[in-house]
């Protein structure tokens, strides 16, 4: 089995959003369902809503039959993404979503969204929670500006060991073995004989070498990245 924490462990992804879902999303509408289709992040529904964001949120819930992202405008200008991904879901598409949501945002303009949303039901997506996680993002936004560089530095490294902490969790109800390739990699890299290594998850839900590096500088890492898929990637 892999645990790794976060600060050594990357998850990366080049899939890029489809010309479909640029223009779906210039357009301005309510909803834009987004779904991974061939290796590009598509549009697969789009609804023009009405004034009423609250009344338009109940929409939402008839589009979550399969693992989704859908992007919901609460106000004339700011998007939230919500993330859906049912429990029944397999170990690859929930690799290829978690990887996908930032390259999702960051290709649409990441400053137009505001707050994100996960869920494992249809329940979880409703107008309350939705309030709820925006006002709690606005807040925590409006704290950071307030504090010092000091006190920011200490916020980021609690944050960092909370973030270990789930990922351990979740590691002890995923577990995955490693292929023969995956662990000689691993541990040259520990060793220090390898300076990159990226990992991938089998066709058989196993993680396997992807590519290795002996010798890496600036961002010439990205060239061991696949554009058509998500990859761990110790660095």
């Amino acid at each position: 089995s892999l645990c790794l924490c976060p600060g050594s462990l990357i998850m990366a992804s080049n899939i890029p959003v489809s010309e479909g879902l640029t223009t779906a999303f210039a357009a301005n509408p309510r909803i834009i369902q987004v779904e991974i289709v061939a290796e590009q992040l598509v549009s697969s529904h789009v609804e023009e809503g009405t004034s009423d964001a609250e009344s338009d949120f109940v929409l939402v819930q008839n589009l979550l039959t399969k693992p989704c992202f859908v992007l919901f405008r609460h106000n004339s200008e700011q998007w939230m993404c919500l993330q859906y991904m049912p429990d029944n879901a397999g170990v690859r598409n929930r690799t290829l979503y978690a990887a996908s949501a930032e390259p999702l945002k960051r290709q649409l303009g990441a400053a137009k969204f505001t707050a994100d949303l996960f869920g494992s039901e249809q329940s979880d997506f409703t107008w309350t929670n939705a309030q709820r996680k925006l006002n709690a993002d606005a807040v925590a936004a409006a704290t950071e500006e307030m504090l010092t560089s000091h006190e920011q530095a200490l916020r980021a490294e609690d944050a960092r060991s909370r973030l270990s902490e789930n990922h351990t969790t979740g590691a002890a109800k995923l577990r995955l073995g490693l292929t023969d390739a995956a662990v000689s990699a691993v541990q040259q890299f520990a060793s220090g004989d390898l300076a990159a290594v990226v990992l991938c998850i089998d066709a058989a839900e196993k993680i396997d070498l992807s590519a290795s590096e002996r010798s890496v500088t600036g961002t010439g890492y990205t060239q061991l990245l696949p554009a058509d898929a998500p990859r761990y990637l110790l660095l």
